[in-house]
């Protein structure tokens, strides 16, 4: 069985580089760094930010066509590339997805339960694996199950609203149907004889 890569949770922040110049003195600079955590690890990955983007190119160019990853990393590698960007702009990092804190089905500690292995939205949650679930620890099945059950509704309410839009609008469709036949003029059938 193949297993899709999972997007991972990436944060980007600016840290402080110290380097040495010729005549050791210290010089400082703002590096932007990657913060990588893959998909239900606690574990933390840091790279250079532009460093990590390119790496991400590189997989999607050279693992070629047949492994399905690749496509994945040139996905991931758009996505980051434009986090990166609003970041280096002062844009806030949005998470794609609705998030956790949102739901008032989850108590603080389930949300931060969630958030310890970097699990932000009910999206990410619905399909996080065994590992993530093992990470989270106690309970982190009925977590999954809960945004399972929560998204299914919210798909369930989705359809309910746009079976209702479309029986408005088959109704209102009828009544000009209606208001047509009522203006057209009834022709006389002659009797057959």
């Amino acid at each position: 069985m193949i297993v899709a890569a999972k997007l991972p949770y990436v944060r980007f922040e600016t840290e402080v580089e110290v380097t040495k110049d010729l005549d050791g003195h210290n010089q400082y600079r703002n590096v932007i760094m990657a913060h990588i955590t893959p998909a239900g690890s606690k574990d933390e990955i840091v790279k250079l930010a532009d460093e990590w983007i390119v790496q991400l190119m590189d997989k999607s160019q050279t693992r070629g066509p047949f492994d399905s990853a690749a496509n994945e990393y040139e996905d991931w590698h758009k996505r980051f590339s434009k986090m990166l960007d609003a970041y280096k702009d002062g844009v806030d990092m949005a998470t794609d997805g609705t998030p956790i804190r949102a739901s008032l089905a989850f108590s603080p500690a389930e949300v931060a339960q969630c958030e310890s292995v970097k699990i932000f939205t009910l999206e990410a949650l619905a399909v996080c694996n065994e590992q993530a679930m093992n990470n989270m620890g106690m309970g982190g099945r009925t977590l999954k199950q809960k945004a399972e059950k929560i998204l299914e509704n919210f798909a369930g309410s989705k359809v309910a609203e746009e079976n209702t839009a479309l029986k408005a609008k088959l109704e209102a469709m009828q009544e000009q149907l209606d208001k047509l036949m009522a203006n057209q003029p009834e022709k006389k059938r002659k009797p057959k004889e």
